[in-house]
């Protein structure tokens, strides 16, 4: 289908409309169209692992755009980059030579090796492709020629999802904050609602939130509907003088902290730290609580925040290296800045 566009099929065969949006899709107009589509990935064969939007963390190449730039197995399909060997899949060379690994390069390859390893094709089932924008309906030519001539107004979205995570994944802060961050944006983390649906006995049967135990304990409200989490949050934006704000989805209440974090003049590659702080750290005290009967005190939960946004303020390019934690607090945006 698109993946493969005509190549590999005659031509002849093919309508005059597919063959036009085929054509499109291979040019600039392509990521209006290939890019609102979803690849569900089944034996690799028909999908792009490049240029297609097969995995949850978006289109590879516009994720890692550096590593895509170096890369020799452009255009190639997904079977194509890996072996099966005892009923097991195994990733070969995603197509980045040695000698053109640069340290911010190795550190994408080593977040792209990490993304691959929780993700294999499906052996004997056929790739299959959805439009995400309308699935009930799916995908249709007249719909493509929509997109395609701008009458379908879904790129902006689309483009504020991967630009999401092109900030988490380029942000001076540890690489498993940015692993943790990235499974808060695809609802990956293992709350109790996702435990329960899983399966998983919770071994005191409770389900509610272990800030507030009202609710049910979900990803959505833990971090960002809670009473509790709503204090820190509040707390953290006084702090920075910043307008608290309610949350819609972890990845766009990133971009409205990143937003308000750029206002401020923070640095580059500083301006997502202060969110995946307190994530973190709402994370952190969430676990305290359950395994080691921890205390949910919202003044505790704000210092230890503050404690790691100064910590991670020394990772990447430092300005001021023998900024002390009480000067720090004293005015955080200057550090950051």
């Amino acid at each position: 289908m698109l993946g493969k566009g005509v190549e590999g099929r005659n031509r002849r065969t093919l309508s005059t409309w597919w063959k036009d949006l085929v054509d499109l899709a291979s040019g600039d107009l392509g990521s209006a169209l290939v890019g609102n589509l979803s690849f569900q990935l089944g034996c690799g064969d028909n999908t792009l692992f490049w240029e297609t939007r097969w995995h949850d963390v978006g289109i590879l190449k516009e994720a890692f755009p550096n590593l895509y730039a170096v890369s020799t197995v452009k255009g190639k399909m997904i079977n194509e980059l890996g072996v099966w060997s005892n009923n097991s899949w195994a990733w070969s060379d995603v197509g980045i030579p040695a000698d053109s690994l640069s340290v911010a390069l190795d550190e994408d390859l080593q977040q792209l090796t990490l993304l691959l390893g929780s993700t294999a094709p499906v052996e004997d089932k056929a790739d299959s492709v959805f439009w995400q924008h309308d699935l009930a309906n799916g995908y249709s030519v007249k719909v493509g020629y929509d997109c395609l001539e701008g009458r379908l107004d879904v790129s902006r979205i689309d483009d504020d999802y991967s630009r999401a995570f092109h900030i988490l994944w380029s942000s001076d802060v540890p690489f498993n904050i940015k692993a943790f961050s990235w499974k808060c944006f695809l609802n990956r983390l293992p709350t109790k609602d996702m435990l329960l649906s899983r399966g998983i006995h919770l071994s005191n049967s409770d389900s509610s939130c272990v800030f507030c135990a009202v609710e049910e304990e979900t990803l959505f409200h833990s971090f960002f509907a809670c009473t509790i989490s709503r204090l820190v949050w509040d707390n953290i934006a006084q702090w920075l003088g910043f307008q608290s704000h309610l949350a819609v989805s972890p990845w766009q209440d990133f971009l409205d902290w990143v937003s308000l974090a750029r206002k401020a003049k923070v640095k580059r590659k500083k301006e997502g730290l202060i969110w995946l702080a307190v994530v973190r750290g709402l994370w952190l005290r969430r676990n305290d609580i359950i395994f080691n009967g921890g205390t949910c005190i919202v003044n505790d939960i704000t210092w230890e925040i503050k404690l790691k946004v100064w910590r991670w303020s020394f990772f990447g390019e430092i300005a001021y290296s023998k900024c002390n934690f009480y000067d720090f607090c004293k005015n955080p945006l200057f550090y950051l800045s």
